[in-house]
């Protein structure tokens, strides 16, 4: 038979005589498919991965957690202390911590701005003394003048009040110089 011979049946029509004329070739097209699906079973039930246990041994033992805590630390008293004058400390006779007892000397202080200051006050108070000596002078030759007058009643009254303002100022370097 030739090739044209054959090729003057049409494809659909071939299709058709074979499907209908072979039930078998269904019964195994069926059969392959369901072998093939079987064997995608198995592939993904064997690339599941196995189940790993860990196991630990129980055995008594002391329970210490450790625990860690931020904060601050600090006395439950505080007293805030400090010298009556500024200086600089020449020498620290306690420790930090250390107990003390009332009237106890805990540091000395390097003595020159003490001595500093009493120089001064002492100072202010000699200018105060000599102030206090010349407004006494100008009052008395005010109060001599007015009484035979020679001066204003005003001049004697400024006199008066400059004898005032010294002796103020004289007991005011007095009180500085008991303080240095």
């Amino acid at each position: 038979m030739s090739r044209n011979a054959t090729s003057s049946v049409s494809p659909s029509s071939l299709k058709t005589s074979r499907r209908l004329s072979c039930p078998t070739a269904s019964i195994l097209a069926c059969t392959a498919l369901a072998l093939l699906a079987g064997c995608q079973k198995q592939e993904a039930a064997e690339k599941k991965l196995p189940v790993m246990v860990r196991t630990e041994t129980v055995a008594m033992a002391d329970y210490a957690p450790r625990t860690s805590l931020t904060g601050v630390i600090a006395a439950r008293t505080l007293n805030n202390l400090s010298f009556r004058v500024g200086g600089r400390v020449a020498e620290r006779l306690v420790g930090v911590g250390q107990h003390v007892d009332k009237g106890t000397v805990l540091a000395r202080i390097d003595p020159q701005e003490q001595q500093a200051d009493l120089r001064s006050a002492q100072a202010d108070l000699d200018a105060a003394r000599a102030q206090l000596t010349q407004a006494a002078a100008t009052f008395e030759r005010q109060k001599t003048l007015l009484a035979q007058g020679f001066t204003t009643r005003r001049d004697y009254d400024t006199a008066d009040q400059a004898l005032k303002v010294a002796q103020g100022s004289v007991d005011a370097g007095q009180s500085a110089l008991a303080n240095a």
